[in-house]
C-alpha cells in the first residue's frame, strides 16, 4: 500500500500530515483552506497517496461545512475518501505542542499539522 494523507480541515487553515515509507503518520504542513484542493493534487502526485483520510467533528457546526469539503473531495479525486471522527485531535495536538515546551496560540498553523498527524494516528491504530 502507498502513502496516506491525513486532512484536518478549517475554515481558514488545513493541517496536512502524510505517512512515510514505514507507515507512521508525520505532520507535513499547513495549507490556507482556499488553496487545499490544489494542494492536495500536488500531494497526491508527489507522494503517490492511496488514501485520504479527513477528519470530521462528530457534532456542531463545523460537521456541515466539513461534510461539504469531503464531497468536494471525492468528486475531484480519484483515490479513496474516508472521514475519521476528529474528536479532541486539536486538544491532543496542544498537549503535544506543550509538552515539547511551545505555545499553541502561538503556532496555530503546527496545532492543525499534528492534529493532521493524530487523526491518521488513530485511524492506523483502529485498522
Amino acid at each position: 500500500m502507498g502513502r496516506i494523507l491525513g486532512i484536518d480541515y478549517g475554515e481558514k487553515r488545513v493541517g496536512i500530515a502524510i505517512t512515510n515509507p514505514l507507515n507512521i503518520p508525520m505532520p507535513l504542513e499547513t495549507v490556507s483552506s482556499n488553496r487545499i484542493m490544489h494542494r492536495i493534487e500536488e500531494l497526491l502526485k508527489e507522494y503517490e497517496i492511496d488514501l485520504i483520510v479527513v477528519g470530521n467533528p462528530m457534532e456542531g457546526k463545523r460537521r456541515e461545512m466539513v461534510e461539504r469539503f469531503i464531497e468536494k473531495l471525492k468528486s475531484n479525486v480519484k483515490v479513496k475518501v474516508v472521514e475519521w471522527d476528529e474528536s479532541f485531535t486539536s486538544r491532543k495536538a496542544e498537549e503535544v505542542m506543550r509538552k515539547m515546551k511551545k505555545k499553541p496560540s502561538k503556532d496555530r498553523g503546527a496545532v492543525d499539522r499534528i492534529a493532521a498527524s493524530i487523526i491518521l494516528e488513530e485511524y492506523l491504530s483502529s485498522n
